[in-house]
């Protein structure tokens, strides 16, 4: 089992997962694994203005979401 790190390396799948529409990345790997990812992540938040406004869409999306979650446990209390 490898699926995406058999073709890419970590640095990569993230950007590439991000850039195809996904809103949040699993990477249950090591440590420095999860690092590179960050590190790659931050990068190309901060040089690439396209990658900038899908992040802060999918941050609003997040967002939303945990706000929706938060309103239902108080409704259900």
């Amino acid at each position: 089992m490898g699926g995406v790190a058999n073709f890419y390396l970590v640095q990569e799948a993230v950007i590439k997962s991000l850039n195809a529409g996904m809103d949040l990345v699993s990477i249950c790997h090591s440590f420095e694994t999860q690092s590179k990812a960050k590190n790659a992540v931050v990068s190309e938040y901060k040089n690439n203005d396209n990658f900038r406004k899908k992040i802060n869409s999918s941050l609003e999306r997040i967002q939303s979401l945990m706000k929706i979650s938060v309103d239902l446990k108080v409704k259900k209390q």
